[in-house]
């Protein structure tokens, strides 16, 4: 078997593997190739494909800076070369790239949390979709005080306000693993509302600032409007924009939040109001492609050591000290050893007590103090998370 990219005379490989994985009618003279992501195919000796793996290198929020976050897309083989070791290939393939390039960290959203553990990757991030009756946002917009500032703009056009991403980045900035969007990315607001149906509203203050920006469609045939991306930098911002939402009452019986960041006070603002909210998560497993580098960029608040073992990228095993926000290889015995995977458990932001810890799997304590020294550095680790549509 051999991996190379595939380009776009590749078309008609591409929509093959992709159209039988996924099970989508496939007319070639109408399909396109990927604009934006690059694909990894996996080929028999012959030349045929086996499969494949989209993805995409961006800009991560880590800490206080960014990290390069490789985001995978659709894994696929065809369904007759399945279990042959065409898919392993190309996970190892991307971790070659990604010691070459400098890739510090891996994303997906799994169909099985098993089947992409054996190629490390683990769930660390944690994302919220609210699901409320129209009525509870109604009723809370009766709460909110009718002499409150503000309002509400359209965008639409071939030029989007600069605030829109200023208020996105700024947002994202507070929770690990949000992907920095810049011009290039300007393709995820919304600007062509009467062609898609689909709208973006950017929130302004009595004094015209922008704080918020809120994109949502409505599903009238089952009575559902659903907002995809909601991001705030003021209480009045989100607000706002909630009340707003009571204009859709007489279209609308519910009201669906996708991808809010775990913690979001979205919940504590609308509990009051309605007895029928429904939660549920939507998470993404993580690759450390760069132990190192992860975890000097990460906001410990505390010094602890730690070893790494099992990583089929060599550079990531060994004992690490870290202290004073440095992160540096030491030859002294770690209290705590752990797996590829559990190190990304420990970075999820869910381990807060001794009992987490001895109950992670892929966590072996051999120091107690040191343990507990581990616990207290992580416990304070905010939980990472994506939005979805990356």
């Amino acid at each position: 078997m051999t991996v190379r990219n595939l380009t776009p005379d590749d078309l008609e490989a591409h929509c093959r593997v992709s159209s039988m994985a996924f099970h989508w009618n496939c007319k070639l003279e109408e399909e396109e190739f990927p604009e934006d992501d690059l694909v990894l195919g996996c080929f028999d000796e012959e030349g045929g494909i086996l499969a494949e793996l989209e993805y995409f290198v961006r800009d991560s929020f880590w800490g206080d800076s960014t990290l390069p976050l490789v985001c995978v897309g659709g894994v696929a083989s065809l369904p007759h070369h399945r279990r042959g070791g065409a898919v392993r290939r190309l996970f190892g393939e991307l971790e070659t790239l990604a010691v070459k390039e400098g890739w510090a960290l891996g994303a997906l959203y799994p169909f099985s949390d098993g089947y992409y553990r054996q190629y490390g990757y683990e769930r660390m991030a944690r994302g919220l979709v609210l699901e409320t009756p129209m009525q509870a946002i109604f009723d809370f917009a009766q709460s909110v005080p009718k002499s409150a500032p503000g309002r509400l703009e359209l965008v639409e056009g071939k030029t989007l306000p600069d605030d829109l991403l200023r208020i996105y980045n700024t947002f994202a900035a507070q929770t690990p693993l949000m992907l920095r969007r810049g011009q290039t990315e300007a393709k995820w607001f919304c600007a062509k509302p009467l062609e898609e149906c689909k709208y973006c509203m950017l929130w302004r203050n009595g004094r015209g600032e922008a704080e918020g920006y809120i994109q949502y469609n409505l599903r009238l045939d089952i009575r559902t409007l659903n907002v995809d991306e909601l991001a705030f930098l003021s209480p009045a911002a989100l607000k706002g924009m909630l009340c707003f939402l009571r204009g859709y009452a007489s279209k609308a019986d519910k009201v669906i939040f996708y991808g809010l960041p775990w913690g979001s006070p979205l919940p504590l603002l609308l509990n009051e109001h309605s007895k029928t909210i429904t939660s549920y998560c939507k998470n993404a497993a993580v690759r450390i492609y760069d132990v190192e580098k992860v975890l000097r960029r990460t906001a410990f608040a505390g010094d602890f050591t730690l070893s790494v073992e099992g990583d089929s990228i060599a550079r990531n095993n060994g004992t690490w000290q870290v202290a004073g926000g440095r992160a540096e290889r030491t030859g002294s015995p770690a209290p705590v050893t752990v797996t590829r995977e559990a190190l990304v458990l420990l970075l999820s932001g869910q381990i807060k007590d001794m009992m987490a810890l001895r109950c992670c799997p892929g966590v072996r304590i051999d120091g107690e103090a040191g343990a507990n020294d581990l616990v207290s550095a992580i416990q304070q680790l905010k939980i990472p998370y994506m939005w979805d549509g990356f």
